[in-house]
């Protein structure tokens, strides 16, 4: 985990071009939620940016990069300020419980976290995203948190990669998809639902009782 509270840009980069980075980052994340995916153009991102488009392809390939980065920018800020609030001392279970709820009073309410949920267009011009999903730093999070369970003998996981992938699911499923496409109240308006995921996702873990 980051020790420092800005969120990580790729290596090699000036100083000049770290902040032009974190501008188009930041108008990207705002006009993607605001007019989608398709809609917004690169022209649209330089000109809200106030940098021109040779600066925009010195940092990114093309449109489709951008979104990417724009996730990881996202989700290494909001665990930054996820981890800025944990004891040192907290074990793996307080620590998966407070991403959890750090998930739904946080995270799933990032509407840049839903754009490709709601568009198959979209989600098919980045066919790597769910692979590339394993390097976001809210997926290495629940990493980290199942290694130190299993170390410490709170989790009895025999495949933490397949329980990684458990809760990601479980989490996207409840808060996201099943609203999405049901119609009917998920995880965010019904309590009763959450709690049943979360107790799910302990049990998983091999945990009896998270409570």
């Amino acid at each position: 985990m980051p020790k420092n509270d800005e969120p990580r840009p790729p290596k090699g980069l000036t100083k000049a071009q770290k902040n032009n980075r974190v501008k188009f980052l930041k108008v990207a994340e705002e006009k993607f939620t605001q007019y989608g995916f398709k809609k917004t153009t690169i022209e649209d991102i330089c000109q809200s940016a106030g940098l021109s488009k040779p600066t925009f392809y010195s940092l990114f390939k093309n449109k489709v990069d951008l979104l990417s980065q724009t996730f990881v920018h996202v989700s290494d800020s909001l665990i930054l300020e996820w981890h800025s609030k944990l004891s040192e001392n907290a074990t793996a279970r307080e620590k998966l419980q407070s991403l959890l709820e750090y998930y739904e009073q946080v995270i799933v309410r990032r509407e840049i976290f839903t754009i490709i949920l709601e568009d198959p267009e979209t989600m098919q011009t980045i066919p790597n995203f769910f692979h590339d999903m394993e390097q976001h730093p809210i997926f290495g999070c629940f990493r980290d948190i199942i290694a130190q369970g299993i170390k410490n003998g709170e989790f009895n996981v025999k495949e933490p990669d397949a329980a990684i992938w458990m809760i990601y699911s479980i989490l996207d499923g409840i808060y996201l998809l099943y609203p999405m496409m049901t119609g009917n109240k998920g995880a965010l308006e019904n309590k009763k639902f959450a709690q049943e995921a979360r107790d799910f996702i302990f049990k998983g873990l091999g945990v009896q009782n998270d409570g």
